[in-house]
């Protein structure tokens, strides 16, 4: 992925687009600021505007830089929904594992991230960011600003797999014994269960193909451990509309693996330049013994290196089955900010924190098992949780910050 280059304020056009058809007329400007800037699954225009459609509530508030000659240079995926204090803009996906940034290609020098954070401020607007990556767009824009007090918390942490100079799952898995001897293990005892396959889709038509054993493996995961299930119910429409988009923008990729012919687990990747990352993935807990998930993200690997990914980003969750893949990672933040009266900027902490207790009971209202899910599994969506207080000065600064001593944990055999 290209460095960051140093940024100049240019002559920009800022604008806030409420209106969907006019933000789904910009997908193409979307997806290609997406690759430039080797983003997460939950900025692109398939996911985004999937959620809007299918799950969004208050307003559509996609904020766009643009030249004088009408290029989008820069993009930040937002809706404003009321809330204690006020109206607050958010993230398109608020609540659902969203890591979100100011799209931009990082080696475009005009500032575009700069000159949405500044316009940002000329409307008075109060950010709610729940999850933000540190290293993308808008964050340090917010920091170097004098508009803004600002209070960011630790939220949780993503690993990730930085595959540069890797030329293969075997060089890959060469000082990783223990990981190499799992994955040993598991295809032996599949091979002796009549056979450990994998089947992969990226086109429209090869995701419709496997959407049927997709959601057979989701509907026995989700009767042993019920979370949200995004093709089922209510959220099917949502979950359907992102396979179908991110396939049609050539930015999906669906493993399926089988043990004897039988589906029992799946893996939903979602490729943005040279990032690729986990979106959701379950398995069948009868066949944990053969931990079909490490099965798939070794699959991933490899399907990754031939395609040349530089990154595989494993997204919100510390666990144990990431921590055994991952060689870094990074920390995502919670921000919240607004103008200058330290008042206000308390009262906003304070809405966005009663607004996430009254999301987090309906949540639970909705779950058939009354159990919180399990923190950290990170290929599911859910209504993540907070993190550990970093700074409350009136400025951002991300540095060394103290985080929830709580254990991550992952979905056993996944």
């Amino acid at each position: 992925m290209a460095g960051k280059a140093r940024r100049r304020k240019a002559a920009l056009d800022v604008e806030v687009v409420s209106d969907a058809a006019e933000a789904a007329a910009l997908r193409a400007d979307w997806d290609r600021l997406a690759a430039a800037a080797a983003t997460g699954p939950a900025m692109t225009p398939a996911l985004a505007l999937s959620w809007w459609e299918h799950l969004g509530r208050g307003s559509l508030a996609l904020v766009i830089a643009r030249t004088a000659g009408g290029e989008v240079v820069a993009l930040a995926p937002l809706h404003r929904r009321a809330g204690v204090g006020g109206r607050t803009w958010r993230w398109l996906g608020h609540g659902t594992g969203v890591v979100g940034e100011v799209i931009a290609d990082p080696a475009d020098p005009r500032d575009g991230p700069g000159a949405i954070v500044d316009r940002l401020g000329e409307l008075g607007a109060r950010l709610h960011l729940l999850e933000a990556r540190p290293e993308g767009g808008g964050v340090q824009e917010l920091r170097r600003s004098g508009r803004w007090r600002t209070d960011a918390r630790v939220r949780d942490r993503c690993p990730v797999l930085d595959l540069a100079g890797v030329n293969s799952l075997d060089a890959l898995l060469s000082d990783r014994r223990n990981l190499r001897h799992l994955l040993s293990r598991s295809e032996r005892r599949a091979a002796d269960a009549g056979g450990w396959t994998v089947e992969a889709a990226a086109t429209p038509a090869e995701v419709r193909r496997v959407l049927d054993a997709v959601r057979a493996v989701y509907d026995e995961a989700e009767r042993n451990r019920p979370r949200w299930h995004v093709l089922a119910g209510d959220l099917a429409p949502f979950g359907r509309a992102v396979l179908e988009r991110a396939a049609a923008s050539e930015q999906v990729l669906v493993l399926v693996g089988r043990v004897g012919g039988r589906p029992v687990a799946f893996d939903v990747w979602i490729r943005c330049g040279q990032r690729m990352s986990a979106w959701i993935g379950r398995f069948d807990p009868a066949y944990a013994e053969f931990t079909p998930g490490h099965l798939l993200v070794g699959e991933a690997v490899r399907r990754g290196i031939s395609d040349g990914v530089r990154l595989l980003d494993l997204q919100i969750g510390d666990s144990d089955y990431k921590r055994r893949w991952a060689n870094g990672g990074y920390d995502t933040y919670e921000i919240v900010a607004t103008g200058p009266a330290a008042g206000q900027l308390a009262v906003l902490r304070a809405g966005s924190h009663a607004t996430e207790r009254l999301a987090g009971l309906r949540a639970s209202l909705r779950r058939v098992s009354a159990a919180e899910p399990a923190r950290g599994d990170g290929r599911d969506l859910r209504e993540p949780r907070g993190g550990a207080a970093l700074e409350h000065d009136g400025r951002l600064v991300l540095g060394p910050a103290r985080r929830s001593t709580a254990q991550p944990q992952g979905e056993p055999g996944g």
